[in-house]
């Protein structure tokens, strides 16, 4: 199945986050595709496969790692395209304030997850969440909307399968991990 772990983002910064891929889209010349509002959320790692086992061995191991850290603040305040602005697939809102947090926890994740072992991307990692996909095009700085800074609270890391449907991926959730080892 395909999962991921995301910190979840409140309603009221999704909602801001799809107004601004909205305003964006008038100015982008090529297709665009905004993220859907309850798709939106700041993904840790993805895994295109795990077996049912693996998804046992991540609930019972991951809980471990994230009770050393506490729940903390981040910012949502860079705007960026992978792989650049000139050949966009992805545009995304980055964390600022908590990103070497998030990193962190990350790497933690990385951690315990060689040692169940689990198969895992190693590329460099950049906190952002995705707020739209590009087929082709460019990006001038210049037409981009203003993004506000939202501040987030990370309280508790979520596991999600996602299934894909002809309407586009849904998530559901498999496990909720909460920071500190709280409930």
């Amino acid at each position: 199945m395909r999962c991921f772990f995301a910190f979840p983002i409140s309603l009221l910064t999704r909602q801001k986050m799809v107004s601004f891929a909205e305003k964006f889209s008038v100015h982008f010349r090529g297709n665009i595709r905004p993220v859907a509002l309850e798709n939106l959320h700041l993904t840790l790692h993805f895994f295109p496969h795990l077996s049912g086992e693996e998804v046992e061995k991540i609930r019972q191991n991951v809980p471990t790692v994230l009770k050393g850290f506490s729940p903390f603040a981040f910012s949502i305040a860079d705007i960026g395209a992978f792989p650049d602005f000139a050949r966009p697939r992805v545009l995304w809102l980055g964390v600022q304030e908590g990103k070497n947090l998030v990193i962190e926890i990350k790497r933690s994740l990385d951690g315990i997850l060689k040692q169940i072992p689990i198969f895992f991307d190693e590329k460099v990692f950049h906190p952002h969440i995705t707020v739209a996909r590009l087929k082709n095009g460019k990006i001038r700085k210049e037409d981009l909307p203003v993004w506000e800074e939202q501040k987030e609270n990370a309280e508790v890391l979520k596991f999600y399968q996602s299934m894909l449907t002809p309407a586009g991926p849904v998530y559901q959730i498999l496990a909720e991990f909460p920071l500190g080892g709280g409930d």
